[in-house]
């Protein structure tokens, strides 16, 4: 049944800007200001949509509408907390700007049309509910599982039988998606449901976070909130910063909740639903389009379970990456707005994704209107020299007016460049069975298959889908990210980063290059899907997809088995219980406390950046110990626990930040822990156990017995 409903745009965009204005006036509960929030990116997102994407069915016209707003509102706050800060006052104005844009420039009336079916066909009617069915089974046993403890990895809480049910689900899903007769929309949420279990299991899994940097970047977006800026202003993540920011200012939602959900969620959504909005036109056989993208979380993309800067930013450079291959064949200078829109925010949350995406869309813009084509292979070195050499010269300038680190003779680093494809060092095959070995052989080469795949992906593209020209141009983007990857690795040398984090810049861009490909691998995919479309070929494709898709999701978490002797640990119950004992027995945090990244987390998380110690050298040290900290967790931290862990050490630390009292808090998963906790205990004053045995805090004093 169809349905035609006519919309009163001013009238709505009216009513829900003074909606969402009141709730920064207001004390308004938070069910009741996230709703006005809801509505008013409802509002302006379907007339920015319908403005920019004119003709287009009205989800996908609300869809990249919400995501074309929300970005212009990132952008304009953005620019404000540079020069000023943010605050209810400006996010309010920010707010009520793009309101009166939308009221002036939209339509008086949108018509919306409604398809009003059932979600179900004759032929696989039970198919669905039990797909649903399957689906709630997996989060309840995630939410079941949720802990305040240990987890080294998901997979000992959640046990075999998760990724069993898993599998057995994905085979039925498969089957539906290419046996239902019903509109491709109605299986979307299907996907994205199965995308979900893959990018929220550390969401609902860790209690209290997953992993270490999001609670840098929660604490940093908490000072935000209470302060408007935070000092030193820095040209990177702030993006993310006010996005956070200002929604928990109008939902009244908490800054943690709405940081931790942010990637895990929408990349749930956003990746399959404009995946196959870019390719419908191109790929007609939908069916077989519809599983290709159910089938994409097999390249395991382990960076959109959590939220960051950076994690955001590439989410964002996904959605760019594919509006390029939109654009190629419904190009407007209204797309355009939607591109630049994409490329700028993504910039404004991490230059070190955002620059890359700017120059290769604007890069695709002079090429797709470049008029001489016989001289593209001029534009394509001088393309991949530019994308090359970005962030270097970036880096450089910045170098320059901050003398933060140096430009080096990336001949002399080679080995770096090299370093960032080994296997990782936690991978033991010394005593695995043979099948251990084979997983973990094939999880080592899934990249390399992937590659492959996806540059014959692009080679059927160019050739049986006559693409030459947009294929050639992400091939040589590739060229580009390649040459990037290289520099970044073996030039860039910044100051204060701890060792084993200075490769990291250059990983981002393989993720980058990662993210250029897909496209590719959707091609190649889609070209197995059309071969094997019929009746016992979908049987067969069915098995293997969940099989390839099981042994991905297995591997986009930390995994300790056979092989893999993985050390990464979470923020615990004991550990925040130890970090609040320790504050609650001082006055002004006037100490200092040595332990490993997770109590600093967990510092972070209870006390933001409450307190910092100005040091003997003049610089101010976070009274944790972080990785971001430099001596005190490289220095101290690693002689209480790879040395002997004496007080003079506690001594020194305690000279180098200038007070007169320490703490050394030890865990009972740092190796080995019990001769560790033995000798801590002979050279403290005091020492409390935490977690029946967890964790421990010994404390020390200038003054007091020696070592």
């Amino acid at each position: 049944m169809s349905k035609q409903i006519k919309l009163k745009s001013k009238y709505l965009i009216a009513v829900s800007t003074l909606l969402l204005l009141s709730t920064l006036v207001f004390n308004i509960p938070t069910f009741i200001a996230s709703s006005f929030f809801i509505f008013y990116f409802l509002t302006s997102g379907t007339i920015t949509g319908n403005l920019l994407l004119p003709g287009k069915d009205i989800g996908w016209q609300i869809l990249f509408g919400i995501i074309t707003s929300i970005s212009w509102i990132v952008i304009i706050l953005s620019v404000i907390y540079w020069f000023f800060q943010i605050n209810p006052l400006v996010i309010g104005i920010t707010f009520a700007i793009l309101s009166i844009l939308l009221f002036f420039t939209s339509k008086k009336e949108t018509k919306i049309n409604l398809n009003i079916n059932l979600i179900l066909d004759k032929k696989t009617k039970f198919i669905a509910p039990i797909l649903i069915i399957g689906f709630l089974i997996l989060f309840y046993l995630l939410f079941s599982t949720r802990t305040v403890g240990l987890i080294i990895s998901p997979w000992i809480p959640l046990g075999a039988s998760f990724l069993v049910i898993f599998f057995l689900l994905n085979i039925l899903l498969f089957y539906w998606l290419q046996s239902s007769k019903i509109k491709v929309y109605k299986k979307l949420p299907f996907i994205i449901l199965n995308f979900f279990i893959f990018t929220t299991i550390a969401l609902i899994l860790y209690a209290f976070g997953y992993g270490f940097d999001p609670f840098i970047h929660q604490a940093a977006e908490k000072y935000i909130a209470e302060n408007g800026f935070i000092a030193p202003k820095q040209p990177y993540y702030i993006g993310q910063y006010v996005l956070i920011v200002a929604t928990s200012l109008i939902t009244k939602l908490p800054i943690d909740l709405l940081d931790k959900i942010l990637v895990p969620v929408f990349s749930g959504i956003i990746i399959p639903s404009s995946t196959y909005f870019a390719f419908k036109k191109y790929l007609e056989e939908k069916d077989s389009l519809i599983s290709v993208i159910a089938f994409l979380p097999v390249v395991v993309l382990s960076f959109l379970i959590v939220t960051t800067p950076n994690n955001l930013a590439l989410l964002l450079a996904y959605i760019a990456i594919v509006w390029l291959w939109y654009e190629w064949r419904y190009s407007t200078y209204k797309t355009h707005i939607i591109g630049i829109t994409l490329s700028l925010v993504t910039a404004s949350i991490h230059p070190l994704v955002g620059i890359p995406i700017i120059t290769i869309y604007l890069a695709f813009l002079f090429f797709k209107y470049f008029k001489n084509k016989e001289k593209s292979s001029l534009f394509y070195l001088g393309y991949v020299i530019a994308l090359g050499i970005s962030l270097p010269v970036i880096f450089f300038l910045y170098f320059k007016l901050f003398g933060s680190g140096r430009i080096v003779n990336p001949m002399n680093n080679i080995q770096v460049f090299i370093n960032l494809f080994d296997i990782p060092h936690w991978y033991k095959f010394g005593d695995a069975s043979i099948w251990w070995r084979l997983l973990y052989g094939y999880k080592i080469i899934l990249g390399y298959i992937i590659t492959i795949a996806s540059l014959i992906g692009l080679y059927f593209a160019k050739k049986r889908y006559k693409l030459k020209q947009i294929t050639d141009f992400l091939l040589s983007t590739v060229a580009g990210l390649v040459l990037l990857t290289f520099l970044l690795a073996t030039s860039v040398e910044v100051k204060n980063i701890i060792s084993y984090e200075r490769s990291n810049f250059a990983s981002r861009t393989i993720n980058l290059a990662k993210l250029i490909l897909i496209p590719g691998f959707i091609f190649f995919c889609y070209e197995v899907w059309c071969k094997f479309k019929n009746k016992k070929g979908k049987y067969l494709l069915s098995i293997l997809a969940s099989i390839l898709l099981t042994t991905s999701l297995y591997f986009t978490y930390p995994t300790r088995d056979s092989v893999s002797k993985y050390t990464g640990y979470n923020v615990r119950a004991a550990d925040v219980e130890a970090v609040n004992f320790i504050d609650d027995r001082n006055n002004n945090k006037d100490y200092i406390v040595v332990a490993n990244q997770m109590l600093g987390a967990a510092a972070l998380h209870e006390f933001g950046f409450a307190k910092y110690h100005k040091t003997a050298s003049s610089t101010e040290q976070y009274f944790y110990s972080i990785p971001t900290g430099a001596r005190l967790y490289d220095e101290y931290f690693g002689k209480m626990v790879y040395e002997k862990p004496k007080k003079k050490w506690m001594i020194q630390a305690m000279n180098f930040a200038e007070v007169d009292k320490a703490y050394f808090i030890h865990t009972n998963y740092w190796y080995p822990a019990g001769k560790i906790r033995d000798q801590a205990k002979k050279y403290a004053d005091n020492w409390w156990e935490f977690g029946n045995g967890e964790t421990w805090v010994y404390e020390y004093k200038r003054a007091s017995k020696p070592d």
